[in-house]
């Protein structure tokens, strides 16, 4: 996805996973939806580097917290170091979900992988970056077309530093409005190079593959969930190194109309 050029949004960006696929840990139903759509309210994330266990670095764990604001249709999520064991864990990130309306909320992530956000905010405070001293702010924002059906999400960082401007404009979807096939590009390095995305609604999974361009990684990128809709893994591949999240869920809340 986007680069990482510091520690917080890093492990941000692996809690998150996906901004620009789908918002995979705030929940959702593949089967006729209920009045109420649940999402992961507290949820930890551990993440390993390395295809091989005997010569993986260290798992990370993240817990994240989420809140969901009615009257300003906004999903807040508070990232920390650590497990829910953790003494005085550290403010990693934080990032928020906005949609315009209750019913796009509801909506969210149904089936697995439909986003309906207009806007999603990262945030890491200055005292967790390693490569900077302010405060840094990635700003993604998703436009659609008149059925509905995303046409663009591009993220803008608000200082030089923080991470590269990145855009992904989509050219194909399924039949339930879901992009299959887009143009993905960074300012920092990588430009059009196309993305592929399959739903498997049985399996319910999320993988997109991210193809040969000059100066482009190429990558699988794949997204796992539970019969509620809720994130349970998380892998990207490359050609020569392999990440991967588990989500445990903790406790979970309702957005409803």
């Amino acid at each position: 996805m986007f680069p990482r050029k510091t520690l917080s949004l890093s492990l941000l960006w692996t809690a998150f996973v996906g901004v620009a696929a789908c918002l995979s840990a705030c929940g959702g139903d593949n089967s006729q939806p209920p009045a109420c759509r649940r999402f992961a309210s507290h949820y930890t994330a551990v993440t390993q580097s390395g295809s091989d266990p005997a010569v993986a670095g260290t798992p990370t764990t993240i817990t994240t917290k989420g809140v969901f604001d009615r009257a300003t249709v906004t999903l807040r999520n508070q990232n920390y170091s650590g497990d829910a064991s953790t003494v005085d864990p550290m403010l990693l990130s934080t990032f928020a979900t906005i949609w315009e309306t209750i019913d796009q909320a509801v909506a969210s992530n149904r089936p697995i992988g439909k986003d309906t956000s207009v806007r999603t905010v990262l945030n890491s405070p200055a005292s967790a970056n390693m490569t900077t001293t302010a405060d840094c702010t990635l700003t993604f924002e998703k436009h659609y077309d008149s059925m509905g059906r995303p046409t663009e999400t591009v993220g803008s960082p608000h200082v030089d530093g923080c991470s590269y401007a990145v855009s992904t404009v989509y050219r194909e979807w399924d039949a339930m409005g879901r992009p299959t096939k887009g143009i993905y590009s960074s300012a920092g390095s990588c430009l059009q190079q196309p993305i592929t995305r399959v739903y498997d609604d049985q399996a319910l999974t999320v993988t997109t593959t991210y193809e040969e361009a000059p100066s482009c990684t190429t990558a699988t990128v794949v997204n796992a969930y539970d019969a509620d809709g809720l994130l349970i893994s998380y892998s990207r591949k490359t050609m020569t190194s392999t990440i991967t999240t588990i989500y445990t869920t903790l406790e979970t809340s309702e957005i409803c109309p």
